[in-house]
């Protein structure tokens, strides 16, 4: 008599998305890093859950990839860097003169107003690279000179 094949077990398929359009996450944080998400969300009377959402809702509606710097006039933009990450505004050049009447009517402001960069601001950047930082506008004076966050200065010590 010919024995049946038996075929390998099946992995289980993936947990279909709780109701609303939600899908489990698993994220795991350094012990002190999640008592300070803890703490703050205690204080915010909101679970870390809702905490966690926004912030990456957040994140994945600003983030700029590579690496933030301000260029000669001041203006914030991007250099490709792998391994980097920033949130906030790149700056903007000015609308085409065209467009200014228009923003102007759905933003306020006068036309004119429209004639100018916006500098860009700069909320936090990630550097994953072999300098391992993390970094905001109050710690931009890198941004300017170039060099690399951290680095000192050339004659200081």
């Amino acid at each position: 008599m010919a024995r049946k094949k038996t075929s390998a077990p099946r992995k289980a398929a993936p947990a279909p998305p709780e109701s609303g359009g939600k899908v489990r996450f698993e994220v795991r944080f350094d012990e002190d890093v999640y008592e300070a998400v803890k703490k703050l969300s205690d204080h915010a009377a909101i679970s870390v859950n809702q905490l966690m959402h926004a912030l990456a809702r957040w994140a994945s509606q600003n983030y700029q990839l590579g690496e933030p710097y301000r260029d000669e006039g001041g203006h914030l933009k991007s250099r490709a860097q792998p391994g980097c990450v920033w949130f906030g505004k790149p700056a903007e050049a000015p609308r085409p003169p065209h467009e200014w009447e228009e923003m102007a009517a759905v933003y306020g402001g006068k036309p004119n107003d429209y004639n100018e960069w916006t500098d860009g601001n700069l909320v936090f950047a990630l550097d994953f690279t072999e300098r391992r930082v993390l970094r905001d506008e109050d710690d931009s004076s890198h941004l300017q000179s170039g060099r690399n966050p951290g680095q000192r200065p050339k004659g200081s010590r």
